[in-house]
């Protein structure tokens, strides 16, 4: 694994963690969750689909009680700070 993916997968993981500090009923709560990608919007990786498979476990569906906000990098690693 490059160190790139390294990080990638440990921002992934903070920002899902961080999206769990509040605290209620899942049914009535709505979570957000923030996602910040090297990638391009038009190439999604297959470790975010794998992520969103996961949520869906949790029972947190886009739309219904996950609001997800995606950012991309499109490769220039200075636009994610």
């Amino acid at each position: 694994m490059t160190p790139l993916a390294s990080t990638r997968r440990a921002l992934v993981l903070a920002l899902a963690c961080a999206s769990w500090l509040s605290s209620g009923n899942a049914q009535t709560r709505h979570y957000r969750l923030g996602i910040l990608e090297l990638g391009d919007p038009n190439r999604p990786c297959g470790e975010m689909r794998s992520f969103t498979e996961q949520l869906v476990q949790l029972e947190l569906i886009e739309g219904r009680n996950l609001i997800v906000n995606r950012r991309f990098a499109v490769g220039a690693l200075y636009r994610l700070c």
